[in-house]
């Protein structure tokens, strides 16, 4: 998954940013394929502005 730097932190972080409190009512099966979806799906449509 491609990244880039995080503000001004110099934390270089993903450019998708999942919010992971949305899988908090969530199977773990679930979480895992939303996982997995948001990392194929970063593979295949142009990077962020």
């Amino acid at each position: 998954m491609e990244k880039a730097q995080f503000g001004t932190t110099g934390h270089m972080s993903s450019r998708a940013i999942f919010g992971a409190a949305a899988l908090s009512s969530v199977t773990q099966a679930q979480a895992d394929r939303a996982i997995e979806t948001g990392v194929k799906r970063s593979r295949a449509y142009a990077p962020f502005p």
